[in-house]
């Protein structure tokens, strides 16, 4: 078998070969020796089945060359063209790929920016209307905080213009006080130079505020110019509204100064005023025989009379003189019923021959209040008030201090 198999493969193969065209080589078919050999190439072209001639093509060098060339760089072109389409369509297929990445990524961007531009809106509008709210409750409140403003405005201008009026009317009083005190120191002698020396003090206060001040408001002995001038009621600034309360403080702390050094003084001459007896104890008396020597009614005789008369209808009311205290009241020799008033400082006053009397020791009287009732007791021969004044126990004359009437009460 095996022997077989090899004889049949040997048979094929002998006549394989005999069915093969015979094959030269290129030198067989060139001429070496020919001068054109250089120039040309030879082709030989042998056809695929047998019984075709083998033909031979002669080509130039540069032709063959240049044909190599050019199909080389159609080949490289063609590959070129092909490598590059495969890279523009990679390139593009990426384009593509971003591009749909790009155009998903806008339309997401897109939706997220209409979710983002409705937030906004619906932001903006609700910080619109929030805005709106926080105005409307700002303007109200610097509406209420204007009119807290006005209204405490409003009351430290009224205090202010209160405080002014207040002020005026401490100085009027201050001065009509000091014009009362001139006007009674020369009814009452005693009180003249405590009146010189108080007005002497409130000059000296007078001119400390003065200088204080430095011109803000004017002061004088007598008076002084009021805050409230013309055009006070003219709106002011604050610094003017600031400046006239520093005025006003000024004003009252010296004011009370005053005050408190008229009370100073007033306390020395306080019991002048209220007991020091000026007053005719009669109203609209005259005196009909005066202090001293005279002509005794009674017995004829010159004699020491130590008081004044004062002739009046019987139980015409008598005044005492000042204000004091009773120290006797009733019935004294030659004096009938009487009544004396102790003033204080050594000085009482006597009120004699009284049809009555209307008062009771230890009680206190005040300049005007009737005492007694005019009559003719004791030693008298007519209806009149026989008045005295004694200075630590002994009579002087009552005329000096005779200096006011009723009606100047």
């Amino acid at each position: 078998m095996k022997n077989a198999i090899k004889g049949i493969f040997t048979l094929f193969n002998r006549n394989r070969k005999q069915n093969l065209p015979s094959v030269k080589k290129v030198s067989e078919l060139v001429n070496s020796q020919s001068h054109k050999q250089g120039k040309f190439i030879s082709l030989m072209i042998v056809p695929s089945y047998s019984g075709s001639k083998t033909r031979s093509l002669r080509v130039p060098y540069a032709v063959f060359y240049g044909t190599v060339f050019a199909f080389i760089a159609v080949i490289m072109l063609i590959g070129g063209i092909y490598l590059s389409r495969i890279y523009f369509e990679q390139k593009a297929q990426s384009l593509s790929f971003s591009l749909e990445e790009t155009i998903e990524t806008f339309a997401e961007y897109r939706q997220s920016a209409e979710y983002t531009h409705i937030s906004l809106r619906d932001n903006s509008l609700e910080v619109y209307n929030r805005l709106n709210d926080e105005q409307n409750r700002a303007r109200q409140e610097f509406s209420r905080q204007e009119r807290l403003h006005q209204d405490n405005f409003d009351d430290v201008m009224a205090h202010i213009y209160f405080m002014e009026n207040q002020i005026r009317e401490f100085e009027t009083e201050r001065v009509e006080f000091l014009d009362f005190l001139n006007e009674r120191k020369t009814a009452i002698p005693p009180i003249a130079s405590v009146v010189s020396r108080l007005e002497t003090s409130q000059e000296s206060l007078l001119e400390e505020l003065s200088y204080n001040t430095q011109g803000r408001t004017v002061a004088s002995s007598s008076r002084r110019v009021g805050l409230m001038g013309a055009g006070a009621q003219d709106s002011i600034d604050e610094d003017e509204l600031r400046e006239r309360v520093e005025i006003l403080m000024e004003e009252l702390h010296f004011q009370r100064l005053l005050f408190e050094n008229l009370d100073s003084y007033k306390s020395q001459i306080d019991t002048y005023l209220r007991n020091f007896p000026t007053l005719m104890p009669i109203v609209g008396g005259r005196i009909t025989s005066g202090f001293g020597n005279r002509r005794d009614p009674i017995t004829g005789r010159t004699a020491f009379h130590e008081g004044v008369d004062i002739p009046a209808a019987a139980n015409t009311p008598i005044l005492a003189a000042g204000g004091g205290t009773v120290s006797f009241q009733g019935w004294r020799n030659g004096y009938g019923n009487v009544v004396d008033i102790d003033h204080g400082g050594g000085l009482i006053t006597r009120y004699a021959h009284n049809t009555s009397n209307a008062v009771t020791v230890g009680q206190r009287v005040e300049r005007g209040d009737v005492i007694a009732y005019v009559g003719r007791t004791g030693r008298a021969i007519s209806n009149h008030l026989h008045y005295e004044v004694l200075r630590n126990g002994q009579q002087i004359n009552p005329v000096p201090f005779i200096t006011e009437t009723a009606g100047d009460l």
